[in-house]
């Protein structure tokens, strides 16, 4: 299950390092990829692409993005299957995707900003 506090911390390391703003209620809406990201540096898993629709991170069978902090994201969601990336690939299928090419500097601002709050360092 992903730390509802890690949505939180992207949308306040987004929206201090960035000009184009987002809430957590549309983060799957452009931003998903960049989400994924922060939530395969904590978790682990793999990075999966239904480019152009979406992107999730998946961990022992089960599907995880903003709005499935569960894990239960469905391909059946009309999102497509997807395809599962190694980091370069992911970097290079949304390199122009709708918030910009993925951020590394600002998954990391994030993963600072939530191990802040839960007061020790994520996986």
């Amino acid at each position: 299950m992903v730390d509802r506090r890690l949505v939180e911390a992207f949308v306040e390391a987004w929206n201090g390092t960035h000009y184009q703003k987002v809430t957590e209620g549309i983060i799957n809406g452009g931003w998903c990829y960049q989400f994924a990201l922060l939530v395969h540096k904590v978790y682990g898993g793999s990075l999966v692409s239904a480019h152009p629709w979406h992107a999730w991170v998946e961990v022992d069978g089960k599907s995880y993005d903003s709005e499935h902090l569960d894990g239960s994201l469905a391909a059946s969601s009309g999102r497509g299957e997807g395809e599962v990336e190694c980091l370069a690939e992911f970097a290079e299928t949304w390199r122009t995707g709708i918030s910009g090419a993925l951020r590394e500097d600002i998954a990391e601002a994030a993963l600072e900003l939530y191990e802040a709050t839960v007061g020790e360092k994520a996986s």
